[in-house]
């Protein structure tokens, strides 16, 4: 996996790319799924950014397997409340449509949408498709609807992507002491962007969002 930064401006929520918070997604989601240890390549403007807990992407992660009973409401409420978009056709992440027994979901953890058929209140299928073609490119048994992990509250709890990563994991830097010098350059200026931010608008501090070059090193140890 390829875990990027969200191009994110300290405090512009805004200057999110959502093409990076899906592929930042799709790893929070493997790595809490406790599949198969991946490789993870990364820079230090992602790890700089820190991400929801373990607890929070849980309690915001809805699974639905093939089977399962549940209703088309119930479906349409949850995606509302995770802040997905109601369209007519799903084209990025974030989005869901109803087409009466047809649900289509493009969640943050795949880079497919899904569509899901419903036999009265029972999921018949799940599988994937191509936005362009709108064909089949697989089928599934089961499925993970994660919202956009970097689109919460700036005041909830957040912690590091090492807090993921299994004990035994061999993590290889290159050149450690400039990723450590990087980190501390960020911290720097998002300190100097909170304190320009107005006064009537309140923000969790830098530490609780970013990961500064001492707080990775302690991390490391």
């Amino acid at each position: 996996y390829f875990y990027p930064a969200s191009y994110r401006r300290p405090y512009e929520v805004e200057a999110t790319d959502n093409a990076n918070v899906l592929l930042r997604a799709e790893v929070l989601n493997h790595l809490s799924a406790r599949r198969k240890p991946p490789i993870l390549i990364s820079y230090p403007e992602a790890l700089f950014e820190k991400v929801v807990t373990k607890k929070e992407l849980e309690l915001n992660t809805l699974k639905v397997n093939l089977g399962n009973v549940l209703s088309v409401d119930f479906l349409n409420e949850t995606l509302f409340e995770y802040q997905f978009e109601r369209v007519d056709f799903v084209i990025q992440p974030g989005q869901f449509s109803i087409r009466g027994g047809i649900v289509d979901i493009f969640s943050f953890s795949k880079d497919h949408p899904y569509r899901i058929e419903f036999f009265d209140d029972e999921v018949q299928s799940i599988r994937f498709f191509d936005i362009e073609t709108q064909r089949t490119v697989g089928k599934a048994t089961k499925m993970s609807i994660v919202p956009n992990v970097e689109n919460k509250t700036l005041l909830e709890s957040r912690d590091s992507l090492l807090s993921y990563l299994p004990k035994n994991t061999q993590i290889w830097i290159d050149t450690p002491s400039l990723a450590v010098n990087k980190l501390a350059r960020l911290m720097e200026l998002a300190q100097e962007r909170y304190e320009e931010l107005d006064s009537t608008t309140q923000r969790a501090a830098p530490n609780e969002l970013f990961l500064g070059g001492e707080a990775i090193k302690r991390s490391l140890l």
